[in-house]
């Protein structure tokens, strides 16, 4: 997927920010994301986009996301928001060369808005 290609691509200097699908979606895919971050520079984990959510589930915050993380990728990841500080990181990885990779669940008020918002000025 976009991960591995990203990889082939920036190698040692690999930067993903993640926006998980939902959080139904996350609750699925919970285990899968225990090792799939370990060979990033860094990480940056952002409140999934909320959409058909099941009321029962435990909302699964960044911080939440990261304790399921295994300590090799725990220690290159922060959880963050869709903000000025997240911007500024963004930048300042592009600049230093790294590969700046987005997983964003697309629609209204996620990391994909937010993205072509911030970035077109």
């Amino acid at each position: 997927g976009a991960l591995q290609m990203a990889h082939e691509v920036g190698g040692q200097n690999l930067v993903v920010v993640y926006e998980g699908l939902h959080n139904t979606r996350q609750h699925f895919i919970k285990e899968e994301l225990a090792n799939l971050f370990d060979g990033v520079k860094n990480l940056y984990v952002v409140p999934s986009y909320l959409a058909r959510e099941n009321k029962d589930l435990e909302n699964l915050t960044p911080e939440k996301i990261l304790d399921l993380l295994s300590n090799s990728a725990k220690g290159k990841a922060r959880a963050t928001q869709l903000d000025d500080g997240l911007m500024q990181a963004i930048r300042q990885h592009a600049s230093a060369g790294d590969l700046v990779l987005c997983l964003s669940a697309g629609g209204a008020g996620s990391l994909d808005e937010w993205l072509r918002k911030e970035f077109a000025r």
